[in-house]
């Protein structure tokens, strides 16, 4: 959806996978879950900090009055492009489902993780154990 087609319902937030980093002189923002990188400016660090926790498009121009609607609007189309920036509902917000937005987290469960541990210990060093709860293969050696 583009901005401004139903943009009072529409709520940008900032990506929580964000992170902002200086390069020699370039500010860098990097989203490290879709691994897209994009150098800008103070501004787009102030924009996306208010961006924090939720907020209209209307909401974006009065915090920002010095930026044209027309500009503001294509700031936000490249920040949504990047992947900085997301869009959801503010029904969401009210509503307290703001945190399901059906974003999936990189995580490994606690038994493959067992499984993998407990392999790689006896190929490097020969020593295993059976898997269970109070075994570390890394503290056998």
């Amino acid at each position: 959806m583009k901005p401004g087609r139903g943009s009072k319902q529409q709520t940008y937030r900032r990506s929580p996978f964000v992170v902002s980093y200086w390069l020699g002189p370039a500010l860098v923002f990097e989203n490290y879950l879709t691994r897209q990188r994009d150098a800008g400016d103070p501004f787009v660090a102030e924009f996306l900090y208010f961006c924090g926790q939720g907020k209209t498009f209307d909401e974006l121009m009065e915090w920002f009055p010095e930026q044209r609607e027309r500009t503001l609007r294509a700031g936000v189309r490249q920040l949504l492009k990047r992947s900085l920036l997301e869009t959801y509902a503010s029904t969401a917000i009210e509503s307290g489902q703001a945190g399901n937005r059906g974003i999936q987290r990189p995580v490994i469960s606690t038994s493959r993780r067992k499984t993998r541990n407990l392999k790689r210990a006896k190929a490097t060093t020969g020593v295993g154990c059976e898997p269970s709860p109070g075994c570390d293969p890394f503290l056998q050696r």
